[in-house]
C-alpha cells in the first residue's frame, strides 16, 4: 500500500499533499506493528459504530490501536492473505521436497 502511494507520486514526479497523512498513518501502523508484536498476545478488529480499528492487546490491556479507512482495511487484508500465501506456498514446496527425498 505505501510503496503503491510512493510509485505513484513517483510517475507523477511530485509529492501529493493529499497523500502524505495515509503515508504517515501506513508508516506509523507498522511502526506499531513491529514494536508490539513480540509483546502483543492477540490483535482484534474492532468495527462498532461503522469505524474499523485493529487495536493490540497484551495481558489484557490494549497497547495501540488504528482507525482505518474501509479501503485501506481491504487493501491491508489483501496484502495480509498475499504475505501468508507466500509463507504457505514456501512451506508447502519445502514439504514436496522433503517428501520427495
Amino acid at each position: 500500500m505505501r510503496d503503491d502511494l510512493i510509485d505513484r507520486m513517483a510517475r507523477r514526479g511530485s509529492i501529493e499533499p493529499g497523500l502524505l497523512p495515509q503515508l504517515g498513518g501506513i508508516a506509523a501502523a507498522l511502526r506499531m506493528l513491529d514494536q508490539s508484536a513480540d509483546e502483543a498476545t492477540s490483535v482484534v478488529v474492532d468495527d462498532t459504530d461503522g469505524l474499523i480499528k485493529l487495536i493490540v492487546y497484551r495481558d489484557g490491556a490494549a497497547i495501540a490501536a488504528m482507525e482505518l479507512r474501509p479501503t485501506a482495511a481491504i487493501r491491508l487484508g489483501g496484502e495480509l492473505l498475499d504475505a501468508a500465501g507466500l509463507r504457505l506456498a514456501d512451506e508447502l514446496e519445502a514439504l514436496r521436497a522433503k517428501a520427495s527425498r
